[in-house]
Formats: C-alpha cells, structure tokens, sequence
C-alpha cells in the first residue's frame, strides 16, 4: 500500500527534515526540482518553448530551480515571477540563482506563445479562493493549449481536501515529492491533476514513517491481500453468506449480491428473499440455497434465527425495500446477529428512520452512497464533500466501518482512512452498488477482517469495473459486466 498526506502532515513532514534530521530546505528544493525535471523531460522535446510560472512561496522557488535546471540542459525555458519583491528567502534564492545561470525572465504573461508551461504559482499551503491577478493568471494558462505540468499540486487545488479554490490548474501531469497529496486523490482535485509522479524527495524514510502511516491507497501489488485459497479445500473452508435482498419485484439486486459474491471467491451462499422471487433466482443463480418469506404471512422468527446461527456473515439491503416486512427484517437481525454485517442500499435507508444507528449496530459495514448517508447522519451532501477524508473519519468507528461510495470511494474504521483509486465513470449503473456489498461481504467470509475486506472490496470492484471498461467502453458497462471481470482481476 502507499501513503498519502494532508497539507499539515506534508508541512510536518517538511519540518522534521530540516530540524530533526538536518536537511536543509536549500538541499529538499534543489533534489525536488532535479525529479521533477527528469519526469518533465520524459515527456517533451528539447525543441519546445517552455514557460516556468514562480509564486511566491517555496512552490514558486521549485518551478525556478526546475526552469533553471532544465536550461542547463539545453531547453528553451523562460522565467516569469509576477510577485519579485513578495518572495519567500527560498525562492529568492532560487530565483536569483536561475537569473545569474542566464534564464531568460519575461514580465508580460503570454502563455499561449508557449508549448509547456510548470505551474508553480501556489503549493500545498493554499487556504483560500484565488482571486485577482492569481485567477487571471490560471486563467489564461488553462485556456493557452500549452502542456502544464503542475510542481506538488495543481496551483487552485487544495491539498487536503482536493477542493478547488475559485480556480485551479488543469495540468497535464503533476509532480508530487515524497508521499502522494490527499487533494490529488480525492475529487475533483484529481481531475486537475493529470498524470501523478510522486517523485522521491531528499525527505528521510523516518521521517515519513513518523507521519504518513493513517491514511493509504491500493495499487495492484496490493492484492496480495485477497483472501488465501487452499489445495484441500471444500465450499466450507471459503465461508457462509447469507444475503437478505430483494422485495417483489426487486430480485435483481439479490441476484446481483450473490453472484458477486461467489464469482469473488465465497463457498457457500444464501438468498432470503420474497416468495415472489424464487423461481428467477433459482433459474439465475443456481449456485444458491434460496429461502424465502411470503409477504401476506408475515416472518417466521425462528427461520431467520436459524439462518443467522448458520451463516459466518450476513449481508443486507440490496432491493429491501422499506415496507414494514423489511423493517422488522432488519430490527430482526441487528438485534440478534452475532456475525459480522455489511448494510446497503433499503437497509441503509430504514437505519436513517431511527434515532441513532451507531448505538444499535455493532461488527458491520455499512455502504452508502453521499445520498444514504446524508439521510443517515443528517449531514448536506456538499458539506460531505468539503472533506470526505475527515467526514469519514468522525462517522465511523472499530465498531462501524464506513464506506462512502463516490467517485473516490473512503473507507474508515474511524482511525485510518482509504481512498479508492480504481474504477471508472461507467461504473455509475444500476446494481454496481449490490456487487460491491457481494464482493466486501465474500472476502468477509473467506476470513478477511471487515476493514481489509471492504477496502480491498472497493479496490477490486474497481479494478473489474476497469477491465469490463477496457471491453466495452462507458457507456455500455453495466453492472452484470463488473461481475463477470472479475476473474480478469482475481487470479
């Protein structure tokens, strides 16, 4: 897994190099702009006009030194600083050391005579909109043509959040030093982003360690982490599901459920579901033992304890419904479950009508999207989105793993925090959701524990949601298609 940081940690971090570990700012700028203008060069022409727009800050100070540094190789590079006399010591130094290497300095910005411009106008410690002569300056940069390639974050973006602040930088490519920014994994910082580099920076390994160990993403190497399989295995040893899904009419979702589950690994599972829905799903789902409840006589409680007894973990939700037989489902199973459970969908929904659903789940998952939780917590979807990474956080717990889907999905267990990088935006298709319940309640079964496996759940959701993309584009994906890439992703 690989870290990633806020602005204060990446700040912190920062700090403890020069004072704990002796490394001078001097020293982290100089090895910052060295990466940052091999990874350039590998994606221009030495021919090309390029154009280094310096901020202020220490950001401004990396853009001179990558100008001044790719000169001294041979490129045609120019300089323009709009704010000389508001400059911090480093990046006067910087600066003034690109000037004396014979850097040619403009003061009129024309970004469009330009093929690449290194966006180095605002860094990490942006807070506030941007306005004034910074938003004309981005502005015109975005509308030039030119290749941008943004020095840590696209200027505009913030770093924690990955808001967009009034304005911001759509660079081609971003050079991120040490450990990966939040703002450029969650959205829509990482639209603006473009190709991420996390170049190696002077920062010592201890020094990172000591900061960035909370908050994490996946890459492929990663899914080493899939649950075990075993030579002398039978259907018992990959895990019991019982999937509470569907209402009449509604057998979709259940089928959905339990074939991502089984196609992600789990031995054995069960559907209780609607009387009306056992023919379809005994025909689509062979696989499965299908229970069922007939809506005009009520629930037999014992039934239903018996299959609790029996299962090793429980998912519920998809395609419930909020009808009163589904109420008394789940009061049914939340006050006498003694496995873990994953929540979606209906059964999200019905825990909102209650007055405080933290104090009457325990041992479970629970998958909403910024809609469900929004009815859940009470909270407005855009304040949700103003920090997802820290939202998260404050509503979920060892108890409660969070998993609010978006377009970049978290995962917290109210310490740790994951930000799903996988996935496309023709994943946003009826049932994608009820897949994702099947596949993080599978890998549960198969004895991951519930954060790893709704983590890594998300991961491979979107890592099949990926492959299906590659076959049949956007717009055709749907969520039958996510199931059946899946064995393109577990192997």
């Amino acid at each position: 897994m690989k870290y990633f940081a806020d602005a204060k940690e990446a700040k912190q971090i920062d700090a403890l190099s020069s004072e704990d570990y002796n490394i001078s700012s001097e020293i982290l700028m100089e090895r910052a702009a060295c990466a940052a203008a091999e990874f350039i060069k590998k994606h221009i022409s030495i021919n090309q006009k390029i154009l280094a727009v310096s901020g202020n800050g220490n950001n401004g100070g990396d853009a001179s030194a990558v100008a001044r540094i790719l000169y001294e190789d041979g490129y045609n590079v120019a300089l323009y600083m709009p704010y000389y006399e508001k400059m911090s010591e480093s990046a006067r130094i910087q600066y003034d050391i690109a000037m004396k290497s014979g850097v040619n300095c403009v003061f009129a910005l024309r970004p469009d005579y330009f093929d690449v411009i290194i966006d180095g106008l605002f860094g990490i410690g942006l807070n506030r909109d941007v306005k004034d002569t910074d938003y004309i300056i981005i502005n015109q940069i975005n509308n030039s043509g030119a290749k941008v390639f943004a020095i840590d974050i696209p200027s505009g973006i913030n770093a924690s959040t990955g808001a967009v602040m009034g304005i911001a930088i759509n660079a081609y490519a971003t050079v991120t030093f040490g450990v990966m920014k939040a703002g450029l994994l969650l959205s829509p910082g990482n639209e603006h982003a473009g190709i991420v580099h996390v170049a190696k920076a002077a920062f010592p390994g201890k020094a990172l360690d000591r900061i960035c160990r909370r908050n994490f993403y996946y890459e492929r190497e990663d899914l080493c982490l899939l649950p075990k399989r075993y030579d002398d295995a039978n259907k018992g040893t990959y895990g019991k599901l019982l999937v509470i899904a569907g209402s009449y009419g509604m057998s979709g979702a259940a089928e959905l459920c339990a074939k991502a589950a089984y196609h992600s690994g789990c031995g054995l599972v069960r559907i209780f579901t609607d009387e009306n829905n056992r023919v379809v799903l005994q025909k689509n789902v062979p696989e499965a033992v299908i229970s069922c409840y007939n809506t005009g006589e009520g629930l037999c409680r014992q039934d239903i304890m018996d299959m609790l007894d029996w299962a090793d973990v429980v998912a519920i939700g998809p395609g419930m419904g909020k009808s009163e037989i589904s109420a008394e489902l789940l009061d049914i199973v939340i006050n006498n479950i003694k496995v873990p459970v994953v929540i979606d969908a209906d059964a999200i929904n019905l825990l909102a009508e209650k007055k405080d659903y933290r104090k009457i789940i325990r041992n479970s998952v629970i998958t909403p999207h910024l809609k469900e939780m929004s009815r859940l917590s009470g909270k407005k979807i855009k304040d949700m989105q103003k920090d997802m990474v820290e939202f998260a956080k404050q509503n979920s717990s060892e108890s409660i793993i969070l998993v609010l889907k978006n377009s970049r999905t978290v995962v917290s267990n109210g310490e740790r925090v994951y930000v799903n990088t996988s996935g496309n935006d023709g994943m946003a298709t009826a049932g994608s959701g009820d897949v994702l319940t099947g596949i993080i309640a599978s890998f549960m079964a198969q004895g991951l524990d519930r954060y790893t496996a709704a983590s890594v759940g998300v991961y491979v959701h979107g890592l099949a949601g990926d492959a299906a993309c590659e076959c049949i584009g956007h717009y055709a994906l749907t969520a039958t298609d996510i199931i059946n890439s899946l064995g393109e992703v577990l192997i």
